[in-house]
């Protein structure tokens, strides 16, 4: 499954670049960021699409948590933090869509070998979508 594996650590470096975004405004608009720890991921999966689902219920909580920034730049009139934000809100779309249609894919293919190869071989042709700052 390498392209499965190549498909998820292209989308690891794409959240690293979004990270590197926040971390850019913040420190350009005088703030501090302090990083705290992270918990262990899960490393063990039934099958693919347990691991697509888990990645649609993170990237949904991740659209709610910009969607309460958003919220909260509107209510405070940080028009900058307000417009940093929309690329974000757009992003999200597109996130939750992607995973979304992948999930719909396995669920299609089910146990089939030869179909699983197929999207095996379709996640692994992606290319990467954001260069690293």
């Amino acid at each position: 499954m390498l392209g499965f594996a190549k498909w998820m650590n292209i989308q690891r470096d794409e959240e690293q670049f979004h990270a590197s975004k926040f971390y850019h405004f913040i420190l350009d608009r005088g703030g501090q960021v302090k990083l705290k720890s992270l918990a262990q991921p899960k490393w063990e999966w039934g099958n693919p699409i347990e691991v697509f689902e888990a990645a649609l219920e993170h990237e949904m909580l991740v659209t709610r948590s910009i969607h309460a920034l958003v919220d909260q730049a509107m209510a405070e009139k940080d028009h900058p933090g307000f417009t940093f934000l929309q690329w974000f809100v757009s992003e999200q779309v597109e996130e939750e869509a992607t995973i979304t249609a992948i999930i719909d894919q396995l669920k299609l293919v089910k146990d089939s070998q030869s179909g699983m190869f197929l999207m095996d071989k379709e996640l692994g042709a992606r290319a990467v979508a954001h260069p690293m700052p």
